[in-house]
């Protein structure tokens, strides 16, 4: 095996140590998500942008939602209870 790495350090491949791998910003991401064939770090980045994807325009819609109560104020705002008129 040594030969072998030899060589690909002659070709210019370079190799890191366990713990320069594992301060990579990428490993130090929650693991939230098990995949079809287990925990791929691919398969969780992919996820984890989908997931903001989907994230974003809902907390957008619910900030705007939230500026529309505020701005109409909780007395204009009326409900139903049980078929009668509630203030």
């Amino acid at each position: 095996m040594g030969r072998a790495v030899h060589l690909m350090e002659l070709r210019g491949f370079c190799f890191a140590t366990p713990d320069e791998v594992m301060a990579d910003p990428a490993f130090s991401l929650p693991h939230e998500l098990v995949g079809r064939y287990g925990g791929g770090l691919w398969q969780r980045l992919r996820h984890e942008r989908r997931r903001e994807q989907a994230r974003a325009p809902v907390e957008a819609l619910l900030r705007e939602q939230a500026a529309a109560w505020d701005a109409r104020g909780p007395g204009r705002v009326r409900l139903q209870v049980r078929g009668r008129r509630a203030l």
